[in-house]
């Protein structure tokens, strides 16, 4: 009846609300109760969300709306079109209305609400982070960062040097807890340098390094200063540096052949001395083995053979520094050898032994006519310094007349060629600098400096002493008198005092004085176990020590005051002593 009633009452009122301007009237009147604040412009347009008799278009109705929703549902990303439960239901099924003002129709269950059915799944140290750290309070959801520098980017070490990809090297569980693979780069970590920490390297978080040369990162311990150059993997191995690589006939100028392959090393290198420039003619070691007493020179291999020494052949043209050619062909020995040594008993293998009287320069180019002279006749001359010399004029040198350098008496065979020949006494650098001149200055003007490269000295600049003016360092224009120590610079800032001894790259790097690291277990031959783990520096470095730290291992070396055997018992208090308590006794 109640029914009826109700519809009766709708018939009577409906004409009266059939007009445009009681619509709102009538919609207020079967309005279920108010919208939402954020809906409240709409109220009064039913048709805004509502279509007549039709249920199932009222979801349609509010995507129209909330477009970025629409997207995710059509998409299947965002909550939205993941979430597998809400696919097919209406809005109103989660969303109710018309509730009041104030209710919270998103209904959200923070503890309860599972992130995976959005587009940033939280994995690793996410999980632990609360809504807060990402959700902004008054922004939506959907506009929460999702890249790693938007939250991360002041915590950033590498200061967006290596690009904003963080999760390449970096992984969700801890910033900290890097996944770079080192092989794919130029310099794949091999032997030893697995075992390096990064910041030995990398110092300051800087990881794009300018040069993967083994003397840039171990130039300061290199024994050789440098001699050797800076190809280091020559002879040295990544699995050790003192294990070593070397190809005697491939590395130097003297191959190993015959009964050379048999001997050890020590049998020339005397003493370990590698670096000594070593003699390469026969006489430097078979001295004692020439019964010809040197009365044939010092060219044993003119005659002797290295399978052995007692095998002989000779062949002027092969095995003497003086081939017969031209006019010489045709001469007997007994012409030049005028007794049985070979050696003591010909006037020489200089032109002017024989060709004195021919000689019109009267000594003043030398002995050796050869280098205008022809061997087919004596009359034929031919010289071009420039292709006949080592030595071509260049610069300054291109005006000076000859006997400016070749004075009377000067054989040009035994001119050295160097600047230091001629120019001894403009040299500022007082001999200490070699007599390579050239190796800075140019022949066109002799105050021009041209060039230097001071990775070729026994102390190539590393770090920051890449970057320290000459002057800070050399004194003086000898340049050599400079102390390569770190101390002889370094000596004020020792805060050791001396008692840690003069090798400060034991420790300390050339990037900055303040990087350093020791390990008194790996780099010494005492590791510190027991008491001796809290002890300071100074409780056994207690007096100053010039160069490389020599100190007692022996207990009693600082323990003897406390020695109540007063020896009785030996120096090895260790045999009952343990390092935890010199009061502790262990009893076998």
């Amino acid at each position: 009846m109640g029914k009826r009633l109700f519809l009766l009452y709708l018939a009577i009122l409906l004409p009266v609300f059939s007009s445009a301007t009681s619509a709102g009237i009538f919609e207020s009147l079967v309005m279920p109760g108010p919208v939402i604040q954020a809906h409240e412009e709409y109220e009064t347009n039913c048709a805004k969300c509502h279509q007549s008799f039709k249920k199932q278009a009222q979801a349609p109705l509010c995507l129209d709306c909330h477009e970025e929703t629409a997207l995710d549902v059509q998409n299947g990303r965002g909550f939205h079109g993941r979430e597998e439960n809400i696919k097919g239901q209406d809005c109103k099924h989660c969303h109710t209305e018309h509730q009041g003002r104030e209710v919270d129709i998103v209904v959200l269950d923070r503890d309860a609400f599972d992130h995976r059915y959005t587009d940033f799944p939280l994995v690793g140290a996410h999980q632990k982070a609360g809504c807060s750290g990402c959700h902004k309070e008054k922004n939506k959801f959907r506009e929460a960062p999702s890249r790693c520098e938007n939250c991360h980017g002041e915590n950033e070490p590498h200061r967006g040097k290596l690009g904003k990809e963080c999760g390449d090297c970096h992984t969700e569980k801890s910033w900290s807890d890097s996944r770079f693979d080192h092989g794919k780069t130029k310099f794949a970590l091999l032997g030893k340098h697995e075992e390096v920490a990064c910041k030995q390297c990398h110092p300051d978080a800087r990881y794009k390094l300018p040069s993967t040369q083994c003397q840039a990162c171990h130039g300061i311990h290199d024994v050789h200063t440098g001699r050797f150059g800076k190809r280091c993997d020559k002879c040295h191995e990544e699995k050790g540096w003192r294990e070593i690589r070397f190809d005697h006939d491939k590395e130097t100028d003297f191959k190993l052949l015959g009964a050379h392959q048999k001997l050890q090393c020590k049998a020339c290198h005397k003493n370990d001395n590698y670096e000594q420039e070593m003699a390469r003619e026969c006489y430097a070691c078979h001295k004692n083995d020439d019964e010809h007493r040197e009365r044939n020179g010092r060219k044993c291999e003119k005659c002797h053979r290295e399978e052995s020494w007692s095998r002989v052949s000779f062949d002027h043209g092969r095995d003497t520094d003086f081939v017969l050619q031209g006019k010489h062909r045709q001469l007997s020995c007994e012409a030049c050898h005028r007794g049985k040594l070979f050696r003591d008993d010909t006037p020489g293998k200089r032109c002017n032994g024989c060709h004195q009287r021919d000689d019109i320069h009267v000594g003043a180019l030398g002995k050796s006519c050869v280098g205008c002279h022809q061997e087919e006749n004596w009359k034929q001359v031919r010289f071009e310094h420039d292709k006949d010399t080592e030595f071509p004029l260049s610069g300054g040198h291109t005006g000076l007349a000859c006997h400016a350098c070749h004075r009377k008496g000067t054989e040009p065979e035994k001119m050295d060629g160097t600047c230091f020949s001629c120019h001894e006494k403009d040299d500022v650098h007082e001999g200490q600098q070699g007599k390579e001149c050239g190796r800075c200055h140019g022949d066109k003007n002799w105050g021009e400096r041209i060039r230097f490269e001071h990775d070729i000295t026994r102390f190539p600049l590393i770090g920051l002493h890449a970057s320290a003016p000459c002057e800070a360092c050399h004194l003086s224009s000898r340049f050599k008198d400079t102390e390569m120590d770190c101390v002889a610079c370094h000596q004020p800032e020792d805060v050791h005092e001396g008692t840690l001894g003069t090798r400060c790259a034991v420790c300390h790097n050339p990037n900055g004085w303040q990087y350093w690291e020791f390990d008194h277990d790996k780099q010494t031959e005492f590791p510190l176990q027991g008491a001796h783990e809290e002890l300071g520096c100074t409780a056994c470095h207690k007096e100053r020590t010039e160069g490389e730290i020599v100190m007692s291992t022996e207990c009693v070396a600082c323990h003897q005051g406390d020695d109540e055997h007063r020896g009785g018992f030996g120096r090895r208090c260790e045999r009952c002593h343990v390092n935890e308590s010199f009061s502790v006794i262990r009893v076998r």
